[in-house]
């Protein structure tokens, strides 16, 4: 986030992204997007002060059935989700959008929102999207195909994520959205060439 900081990045939100991807929006040449995949709350402990710092916003793909109502202790070793108490307390950083409500497990070699019937993903998808009023999606484990494609849109969702990499450009499908994972592995080298636009 310092490296983003001192040259002179700038933080899209979800919002200008969309705007951007329609062409309905000019964005800086050096735009990044973060965002964070489950709804853990480490991303509380050891993201959102960080975050807050620079003055950068983020997005939580939540997987809503997981959050407890109230605050958990934190245990680095296990994994804490962040509750719906505390996401009211970071809205400043973090806006909460879905990862689905119970969908995030695989049938086989198959993630659930592809498996099973199409009733019960349309109703984990609505049920997620009414907990968090969320507008954008991000597919577990980045697998979807078209039938979650079209569920998507017909229950309102208005853009969702891959785990594709590559970089996101005007007139892509608003609902194949490639982004770029960084783990703890990542190098700062590799992260430079990412964010810069050299990942090849």
């Amino acid at each position: 986030m310092k490296y983003l900081h001192d040259n002179d990045f700038h933080v899209l939100s979800l919002d200008e992204l969309q705007a951007f991807i329609k062409g309905q929006k000019k964005v800086p040449p050096r735009s990044v997007v973060i965002t964070f995949d489950d709804g853990y709350k480490s991303n509380l402990i050891y993201a959102y002060p960080i975050l807050q710092k620079y003055g950068y916003q983020a997005t939580m793909f939540v997987i809503t059935h997981m959050l407890p109502t109230s605050p958990q202790p934190f245990n680095a070793n296990k994994l804490t989700m962040v509750s719906f108490t505390e996401m009211q307390q970071v809205r400043d950083v973090f806006s909460f959008q879905s990862h689905t409500d119970n969908m995030h497990k695989k049938k086989g070699a198959a993630p659930y929102l592809i498996a099973m019937p199409e009733q019960d993903v349309k109703n984990d998808l609505l049920r997620s999207k009414q907990m968090v009023h969320a507008r954008f999606f991000a597919y577990p484990y980045g697998m979807y195909n078209s039938r979650v494609v079209r569920l998507l849109r017909e229950t309102g969702y208005e853009m969702a994520f891959t785990t594709n990499r590559a970089y996101a450009r005007q007139t892509l499908d608003v609902y194949r959205i490639p982004r770029f994972s960084i783990y703890r592995s990542t190098t700062m080298k590799a992260f430079m060439e990412i964010v810069t636009g050299q990942y090849k």
